[in-house]
């Protein structure tokens, strides 16, 4: 993935007075991202009644680079324990063991 330096990142204020910025920054990157693959035609990112999106620690540094991975891999957990994110392992391989993530918002009965 690469990314604008000069790209401008949002986030929902809602989310920041709930969870504080940095979280705030990941839920509005976990969003855009899932908003993307609703719009894609290949049902791959519908799975279990949610909208997913699947992506490494690594890979999201990259797109936020003010975070490191680690950073990222740790309000990733705080989000998951404050039940602001749905997590899970969705990979057709067994060896491949990056999370897709998506939000209770994006729940479709």
């Amino acid at each position: 993935m690469n990314y604008d330096i000069n790209t401008i990142h949002t986030f929902k204020v809602e989310d920041a007075i709930r969870y504080g910025t940095d979280k705030a920054v990941i839920l509005a990157a976990i969003r855009h991202f899932i908003d993307v693959n609703k719009w894609d035609d290949n049902s791959k990112y519908y799975r279990s009644n949610y909208y997913w999106f699947c992506i490494s620690s690594k890979d999201l540094s990259r797109v936020l680079p003010y975070f490191t991975p680690s950073k990222i891999q740790r309000l990733l957990k705080q989000l998951e324990n404050d039940r602001a994110i749905v997590v899970s392992v969705l990979n057709d391989s067994a060896f491949n063991r990056t999370k897709w993530y998506s939000l209770p918002e994006y729940y479709n009965a």
